[in-house]
């Protein structure tokens, strides 16, 4: 076999293959843009939606001062009271009430 047969060969090779990742990637960018805009399909079909409820939700009232007043009014959304730390409001750590970081619930020992 020749130096120049071998040339040749590779040469061959070389544009076949870079011909096959030009398809390949050429075929990826299609299936991202394919995929882009289907999801820019759903999302518009979701903004939609969302739109008409928060006009339904206006309609019927939610927003308005008098319906803030009523939560207000109702308790619990206020921000007073202290923070004692920790959750559940006992001491946190593994010094607890538990001994291993768990509350100790009534009844188990």
């Amino acid at each position: 076999m020749s130096v120049n047969k071998a040339t040749v060969g590779a040469i061959t090779f070389s544009g076949v293959t870079l011909l096959a990742c030009l398809f390949a990637i050429s075929s990826i960018y299609s299936d991202v843009q394919s995929i882009w805009s289907e999801l820019d399909a759903e999302m518009d079909g979701f903004k939609v939606l969302a739109d008409d409820l928060w006009r339904d939700m206006v309609q019927m009232g939610a927003g308005t001062p008098s319906n803030r007043i009523r939560r207000e009014s109702y308790g619990g959304y206020g921000a007073s009271g202290s923070n004692t730390g920790g959750y559940g409001g006992g001491p946190s750590g593994p010094g607890g009430p538990g001994g291993s970081g768990q509350p100790t619930l009534p009844g188990w020992k």
